[in-house]
């Protein structure tokens, strides 16, 4: 009875979606003729990258909003959100879709992620959302953060990766049909493609090519470390503590990082392992700042943000590179005047790395400055505004 009524409810949503198409279209060719207030919105997706995105773009004079229509646990400092209770969300989002009609009036740019902007949970019109952006003359930047491009079929050189998806996510697979669509439309249809990380694995085309996007603001990130500073000073001592963020903890290696540390600590060493998960970013900075050590992944094959705000601290961090993306990366020319930091490490000898970490503490004092000079040169709210400019630039010219 419930699927009956659930499909009935699929049905209803699906109508209402093409009776509302035609002022869909007409909002969109009213769009371009209105002068909008923003030369950038970013969002849907509620990620902590779009917040530091904006301040990039910022620093290069342009005017930028986010806008979120849901939110995840890690951050809420957006914008506009398009959030309302449980009812109201589906009447306002999932069938009106305001938030596209806001986006179609107010930004000339979009950066989204390819699950897609606006229109990304309606039931049939994300097939036509770029196009219904062309109508609008709005430039459209997309951009992989992760679980939006993991095509399974794909994986092939990384099957323990596959596998700890599986493990962590089973019922993903149930949306590799859709996903593998979104891919392919957003790749064909949008204004610019920006791809890094693993996720070259899963793009089959880009524009630019970074080892990944993202950013972040270092006098924000040092104003939060400087209020945890005295939680560093009270519990350090002379235990090592060893930061992991297990959320989620197949795809990450957290059992392989516990084995390490719990033989270690048989074997005498005084050393501590941190965990958090779940936590609000303010939360998970002060943290790194209260570790000696941080382990990001030891299995996807690169780093992303936690290992960068690490770095950014000024921790010796571990995660695992696959030798594979960092022959890509440094075929390219990005660790030519700034070497890659991170100490690398995989499933199989993460407690020989980390061993060897803990026996040299003389050693963490210029890895750490290491770290935050790369930050520096590739991630700071400055350099990754200069390489959205330049990005906005060539879609204007397109």
């Amino acid at each position: 009875m419930n699927k009956i009524l659930i499909n009935i409810l699929h049905i209803i949503i699906i109508v209402i979606e093409i009776i509302f198409l035609p002022l869909m279209v007409f909002a969109c060719f009213a769009g371009r003729i209105m002068s909008r207030r923003f030369d950038v919105g970013i969002g849907p997706e509620p990620l902590i990258n779009n917040f530091y995105h904006k301040k990039a773009l910022e620093s290069q004079g342009f005017k930028v909003e986010t806008f979120v229509n849901h939110l995840y646990y890690i951050t809420d400092k957006f914008d506009k959100k398009f959030i309302f209770n449980k009812y109201l969300s589906l009447i306002i989002v999932r069938i009106l879709h305001l938030d596209f009609y806001y986006s179609v009036f107010n930004y000339n740019r979009l950066y989204i992620y390819f699950n897609g902007g606006p229109l990304m949970k309606s039931k049939i019109l994300y097939k036509i959302e770029p196009f219904l952006y062309k109508l609008s003359n709005i430039k459209v930047l997309v951009m992989p953060y992760g679980s939006d491009v993991q095509n399974l079929d794909k994986i092939h050189n990384n099957l323990i990766f596959k596998n700890a998806i599986i493990c962590d996510y089973p019922e993903q697979f149930k949306n590799q049909s859709i996903l593998r669509k979104k891919v392919e439309l957003w790749s064909k249809y949008s204004s610019f493609v920006v791809s890094g990380c693993d996720w070259v694995d899963h793009t089959p085309f880009w524009n630019k090519l970074l080892v990944s996007h993202f950013s972040i603001d270092l006098n924000y990130l040092d104003s939060v470390v400087r209020a945890n500073k005295n939680i560093k000073n009270e519990l350090s001592g002379r235990i090592v503590k060893v930061l992991h963020a297990p959320n989620h903890k197949n795809i990450k290696g957290t059992s392989y990082i516990e084995k390490a540390v719990l033989k270690l600590q048989k074997e005498g060493y005084r050393l501590e392992l941190l965990l958090v998960d779940k936590c609000s970013n303010e939360v998970i900075l002060g943290k790194i700042e209260e570790s000696d050590i941080v382990i990001d992944q030891l299995i996807i094959g690169w780093y992303a943000m936690f290992s960068i705000e690490a770095l950014a601290c000024r921790k010796p961090t571990i995660c695992y590179l696959r030798e594979d993306l960092y022959s890509l990366y440094e075929s390219q020319g990005f660790f030519e005047d700034n070497p890659l930091p991170l100490i690398n490490a995989n499933y199989k000898n993460i407690y020989d790395v980390l061993k060897k970490l803990i026996d040299h503490p003389e050693t963490w004092v210029s890895i750490g400055i290491k770290g935050r000079a790369y930050v520096e040169k590739m991630h700071s709210i400055e350099a990754m505004g200069r390489v959205f400019k330049k990005i906005n630039e060539d879609m204007s010219e397109g």
